[in-house]
């Protein structure tokens, strides 16, 4: 009996080192969160999720993260969504992030990009890449099989890697030790926002070809143990591949793993053949590899209209509607403030139900072509007189409030259950909403976008309509 008790001692004594360890393995991890696509993020902020509280899982590398926007799958279709993705993650990587996936989440849909098993892959995938993307999950057998993709590398010292971060014991804080035991909520749920930069714009036309070319990889099994996972959990399976620069030899890869998973019975969906549908233009909407916020959002609601018409996956109502309201918001401001072309800041008014608050002084003559009138009465502007004052509210499409005519006044308009001041005198006009009042007092075609929701301005423009059809700020 001593010697059974000296065991469990010593088991428990062993359990609670390896415990202590690996906590501060934990706390020496070095966290990048300042970084936009930091793994670290992404997968403490998956864990932080509610149990089974996702409808759909993204899954892949970067292309993934830059590609799809939670925010606005919701939006469109009220579905629950996370990014569970990694820089340039392999395959086999991702196999074992699916694995820890279910673990906590039964999705009813995973979105799964293929660009970890094309050539240009190759150039990313390393054994730190491996470390990268594994270092940040729970320890777990999965974590150790996971760890094991690593090649001619010590395990344990991967595993427990306080001994390989030692180094940054000068760096500790007390954040650091609290991080570990603190839940790490993802506002943006796994999404990283790619900004647009200033490059010539490159035209680049799809490729078509129905060749297929076998990819020269080991790690291609990890493929078909996630479709085999998929069938086996129930789950339906979408394969995309989100535009970039692909050659030949990659869309005629492409179109094997398509094919593959076509035969399993899932679906498939190459952005790379819808330039022209998304209006998808290289480099404006993304580089060479990424979306950037523009090339996101044409995505996201392409995806968002396929998974609406191919998947019946009913609506609950969701926990993080506010948060995922608050990423959406964020990103029509990212949209806004990166566009500096009407024609553009218009299309994106179209697609957005949100609330318009719309100015004009009559003093100088509007000067626009029949093109840009049909622009303006696509977002619910239509032709007035230039030479009286013209005010109009448009919700969702619809002209809630119109006048067009020289008056002081001071009038009250509801929209949407929320009562809206509309005042104008001596050539200044504002909308008050009982919480903030937005006003105007410039010349030019004004326009505020608000959220009623949450009673934000999201943005204010001025449409020059006399020289030219240029967004002043």
């Amino acid at each position: 009996m001593k010697k059974i008790l000296s065991l469990i001692k010593f088991l428990l004594l062993m359990g609670m080192m390896l415990c202590f360890v690996i906590y501060l393995s934990a706390v020496f991890r070095p966290r990048k969160t300042d970084f936009p696509n930091d793994t670290t993020r992404k997968v403490s902020g998956f864990y932080a999720l509610e149990e089974y509280s996702m409808d759909i899982l993204f899954m892949g590398t970067s292309h993934t993260y830059y590609g799809f926007n939670p925010s606005v799958i919701y939006e469109k279709t009220g579905l629950n969504s996370y990014v569970f993705a990694g820089e340039c993650q392999p395959i086999s990587v991702t196999y074992h992030y699916l694995v820890e996936a279910l673990k906590t989440q039964k999705p009813k849909l995973i979105v799964l990009d293929v660009f970890a098993l094309l050539p240009s892959a190759n150039k990313c995938q390393t054994d730190g890449i491996i470390k990268v993307n594994v270092e940040n999950l729970k320890f777990s057998r999965n974590k150790i099989d996971a760890l094991k993709l690593i090649k001619n590398e010590n395990l344990w010292e991967n595993l427990l890697d306080v001994s390989i971060y030692k180094e940054r014991w000068n760096e500790i804080t007390e954040e650091d030790f609290k991080y570990p035991v603190e839940n790490h909520f993802n506002e943006d749920f796994g999404y990283t926002t790619g900004y647009p930069v200033d490059s010539p714009l490159y035209v680049r036309e799809k490729i078509v070809s129905d060749e297929i070319a076998m990819p020269e990889r080991e790690d291609l099994k990890y493929l078909f143990q996630i479709f085999n996972m998929a069938k086996e959990h129930e789950i339906e399976l979408l394969l995309v591949k989100t535009p970039y620069y692909e050659t030949l030899e990659e869309h005629h890869i492409t179109n094997y793993l398509f094919q593959e998973a076509e035969e399993y019975g899932f679906h498939t969906l190459d952005f790379n053949q819808y330039y022209d549908e998304l209006n998808y233009v290289f480099d404006r909407d993304g580089d060479v590899w990424h979306c950037n916020v523009r090339g996101a959002w044409k995505v996201s609601n392409m995806l968002a209209d396929y998974v609406f018409e191919h998947f019946q996956i009913s609506i609950q109502k969701s926990i993080y509607e506010d948060a995922y309201h608050a990423q959406y918001i964020k990103t029509i401001q990212n949209l806004f403030w990166s566009e500096i072309e009407a024609e553009h800041y218009l299309e994106y008014l179209q697609q957005m139900n949100m609330t318009f608050l719309v100015n004009y002084k009559g003093k100088n003559e509007c000067n626009l072509t029949n093109k840009q009138w049909e622009l303006l009465k696509k977002i619910g502007i239509h032709p007035f007189d230039p030479q009286q004052d013209y005010l109009a509210i448009v919700n969702n499409g619809e002209i809630i409030y119109e006048l067009n005519q020289k008056k002081d006044f001071t009038e009250w308009v509801t929209v949407d259950d929320v009562p809206l001041t509309v005042s104008s005198y001596d050539s200044f006009v504002s909308y008050d909403t009982g919480e903030e009042i937005f006003e105007f007092n410039h010349y030019g075609l004004n326009i505020l976008v608000v959220d009623l929701k949450t009673k934000q301005l999201l943005d204010k423009i001025s449409l020059d309509t006399v020289w030219g059809f240029e967004i002043l700020r």
